[in-house]
């Protein structure tokens, strides 16, 4: 895969990750939720190293993300607790997920100002 398309294939997944994340806002899924976050960390490894990875176990996104140095042990420890809560072993409520997303959010768009721009227009 060229970088060129590795990236338009990790601003797809960012589209995907925010439409799954309204779908959820929308209608309470948990599923939702989770497709939002693995699709978030499936783009935001590819953006960092370039390389595609399938659709995975989110524990086990994030423990290649670790490995890679992409995310910290605190962010890992907050997305297994996430995987946890969307899984019903952890009762929690669901805001303490939505917070995980939105942190790994916050942080792609750092990485990458044209994925928050994009998101902008994505959202209109």
């Amino acid at each position: 895969m060229t970088s060129t398309s590795c990236y338009s294939e990790a601003l797809r997944l960012v589209k995907e990750a925010v439409d799954s994340y309204v779908k959820y806002r929308k209608e309470g899924k948990a599923s939702d939720l989770r497709n939002a976050l693995v699709s978030l960390l499936r783009s935001y490894v590819m953006l960092l190293r370039g390389y595609y990875l399938p659709e995975l176990d989110l524990t086990n996104l994030a423990s290649i993300a670790l490995d890679e140095g992409i995310i910290d042990k605190e962010l890992y420890s907050d997305l297994v607790t996430a995987n946890l809560i969307l899984n019903g072993y952890l009762s929690r409520d669901l805001s303490v997920v939505e917070g995980v997303f939105s942190r790994l959010f916050e942080k792609l768009s750092k990485h990458d100002p044209y994925v928050s721009q994009q998101m902008y227009l994505f959202r209109y």
